[in-house]
């Protein structure tokens, strides 16, 4: 059976191999779906993930997978306050360059039907409103910037891990948890994740993930990245990593590719070996 399986194939997975039930690791693209409502795959996230916690079927993490979920929702809030900010702010005592910025940012709303749309800020926009807003002292003798976060941000980031560790049930794999010696028998190896990251070109935090995860003992992770989902697909095929259903399909095909591709590379090779030892023994 394929290494890749649709989210819908869960539970049929778990009734043909039991050592799906030992837990699920999740990668950070998954939280992020089931908790951003705007996000495209957020129905099928939670409903995944739903099915995962019916079946008692425990659901593992990292540090790092934290630490991409936070900073994922250290922009979806930013760029929320940062909008509801825009459209109380009082223009006339704005620079000329910021009241342009957040013109500009509200024009974005579909017909301008929506006060707050649903966009998010990419680091780049983040960075520049941010350089101009620490140089904004308000009436009440405050940095703009540091107020915003203050007044506006709050405890929002904090609190949105902890409504996503409640409601998913987070587990933390870890070398220093006693308890989970069984799960994580062995401490990853910075070594094996440059490794990772040589042999698929991956970024440093998924291939850490990714390295955790193959030290581990689970036998599946899920995630909603192509990129990931081929890593594992590519460097460990004995292990599962369940997927959105629409992206199976691709992601079996590259495989089916990848595999011809070796096999056609290994009969040249074999071709090549086979002339070069006729053309020695003559």
């Amino acid at each position: 059976m394929s290494c890749i399986r649709g989210y819908s194939e869960f539970r049929s997975s778990l009734s043909g191999d039991n050592r799906l039930r030992l837990g699920l690791m999740v990668d950070s693209s998954v939280l992020i779906s089931a908790t951003d409502d705007a996000d495209s795959g957020n129905s099928k996230a939670t409903e995944f993930l739903d099915v995962v916690i019916e079946e008692k079927t425990p659901i593992f993490c990292n540090v790092v997978v934290r630490s991409e979920f936070l900073q994922k929702h250290r922009r979806i809030i930013l760029s929320e306050v940062l909008f509801e900010f825009a459209t109380k702010a009082d223009r006339s005592k704005l620079r000329p360059e910021i009241a342009r910025t957040f013109d500009k940012w509200l024009k974005l709303a579909p017909n301008n039907e929506s006060p707050l749309p649903k966009l998010r800020l990419n680091e780049t926009p983040l960075k520049e409103i941010k350089r101009l807003l620490m140089g904004e002292i308000a009436d009440d003798g405050r940095e703009v910037w540091t107020a915003i976060c203050r007044d506006l941000v709050g405890t929002k980031l904090g609190t949105a891990w902890e409504t996503a560790d409640d409601e998913f049930g987070l587990n933390f794999l870890s070398t220093r948890d006693p308890v989970l010696s069984a799960i994580l028998p062995l401490e990853p190896q910075w070594e094996d994740a440059v490794r990772i990251i040589e042999k698929v070109g991956i970024g440093s935090s998924d291939a850490m993930i990714l390295n955790m995860f193959f030290t581990s003992e689970l036998h599946a992770i899920a995630t909603s990245d192509f990129e990931f989902a081929h890593a594992v697909q590519f460097l460990r095929p004995d292990r599962v990593c369940f997927v959105p259903d629409k992206s199976v399909k691709e992601l079996r095909d590259f495989h089916e590719r990848d595999s011809k591709d070796l096999h056609h590379s290994a009969e040249k090779v074999m071709r090549a070996n086979d002339r070069t030892f006729r053309r020695l023994s003559k």
